[in-house]
């Protein structure tokens, strides 16, 4: 059902720009390659929090700009030995839990047949030199994997030695890439960080840990991608031993959409609609927000949901932004409210604010972040927001969104 929460604005319309919102698992549906990059992994754990000895199971997600098309490479990801022991987490027990989207199982040999391993030594100090500082402190051990072409694959390519695993089908699987599983320590204390990531050193030591190479921009002789159109970024994930008890409700992102008007095969108008979705769950509803839309409601209900955006990305403040919810205006922040939920008895709640970008002029970048107004079980007023502020690069990944847009809805004439 749709519940409304209060006479406020419906249709938003915003003169800075939008927030981009992530998907919950994967790259966001409107996630776009930064300038400059063609190659771009993320990784994700099935887990906030775990007990000790649990097991972790670890996900990578792979993107590539349409000019790429994979052809054999590695990825190597560090852990912490304090946290994972290699001995119990043997290579050849770990490739044994591993598993593949259907589109890798498509143009690679099977995920169990790769070569996988623990890394020596001097492979170690190579990762360490060209690792971060604050990386070094993290990962000690790294886990490497090998993919290796199945020439007898179902792909269309698998057997041509001028042709790889486009980009765009890699891109449109949803799936993860792949994923494995490894064991927690039995003896790790609550609170211990969870930390796999694939570190800026595996891709930036020689020879490079996590690398592909690739058929690029048509053509038929494959090469080895430069090391500076890498991203892994978004190659980090944490996670906490112990559960962790929220002190309220917890607010996260869910989803984004962008509306173009395409003008030709190759332009859109200069004004365009980003649509941001915030979602709160099923066991949150229950608990906080149980009343919203009762009438005469005083208790356990939402007065107000949507977001406080900043136009920029440079000067934002997070304490600026929540006061800004509460009602103290500040230069460059603007609050955005919607008023309807979507909730379904048993299912996620999700709201939406849809934004206008008027014009070139009116377009930038922005940070923003979203937030919930509502009475707790006492009657008092409380909100609650993002645990983090995300950023929209909208007028610097402009080119790359317009290009996306384009890819996903032709000009239809």
């Amino acid at each position: 059902m749709m519940k409304k929460i209060g006479a406020v604005l419906l249709a938003l319309v915003l003169c800075l720009s939008v927030a981009v919102l992530p998907v919950s698992a994967g790259f966001d549906d409107g996630y776009t390659l930064a300038d400059g990059k063609r190659i771009a992994y993320k990784v994700e754990l099935d887990k906030a929090s775990y007990n000790a000895g649990e097991t972790v199971t670890v996900k990578v997600f792979l993107k590539g700009d349409s000019g790429v098309e994979f052809h054999t490479g590695s990825m190597l990801f560090g852990v912490n030995s304090a946290v994972f022991d290699t001995t119990v987490n043997a290579a050849n027990t770990v490739k044994a839990t591993a598993s593949a989207n259907d589109t890798f199982s498509s143009f690679y040999n099977e995920i169990t047949g790769l070569n996988w391993a623990w890394q020596a030594a001097a492979i170690k100090t190579r990762i360490a030199t060209a690792n971060t500082a604050e990386e070094n402190e993290l990962y000690n051990e790294y886990l490497k994997v090998v993919l290796s072409r199945n020439l007898s694959g179902s792909h269309p390519n698998a057997g041509l030695n001028t042709n790889g695993l486009p980009a765009d089908e890699v891109n449109a699987d949803a799936e993860p890439f792949i994923q494995f599983q490894l064991k927690l320590r039995d003896d790790i204390a609550d609170g211990t960080p969870v930390n796999v990531a694939i570190t800026s050193g595996a891709i930036k030591c020689n020879p490079a840990q996590t690398a592909f190479k690739a058929f690029l921009d048509g053509s038929t002789k494959y090469v080895s991608p430069a090391v500076d159109t890498y991203d892994v970024s978004a190659a980090v994930a944490s996670a906490t031993v112990g559960e962790v008890a929220p002190a309220g409700p917890v607010l996260t992102k869910a989803n984004s959409q962008v509306k173009m008007t395409a003008t030709s095969a190759t332009t859109v108008a200069d004004a365009f609609q980003f649509r941001v979705i915030s979602s709160i769950s099923a066991a949150d509803w229950d608990a906080y927000f149980a009343n919203t839309g009762k009438a005469g409601a005083t208790a356990n209900a939402i007065t107000s949901v949507g977001f406080v955006a900043y136009k920029g990305t440079a000067g934002f403040n997070l304490d600026t932004a929540k006061a800004a919810v509460a009602g103290t205006a500040a230069d460059g922040y603007q609050v955005a409210t919607t008023d309807y939920i979507q909730h379904a008895d048993g299912a996620d709640a999700k709201f939406g604010c849809r934004i206008d970008i008027t014009s070139a002029e009116t377009r930038s970048d922005v940070t923003y972040v979203a937030f919930a107004q509502y009475l707790d079980a006492s009657g008092a007023a409380q909100v609650v927001f993002y645990d983090a502020s995300y950023e929209a690069l909208l007028a610097t990944n402009y080119t790359g969104i317009v290009a996306s847009y384009l890819a996903a809805f032709p000009f239809a004439g």
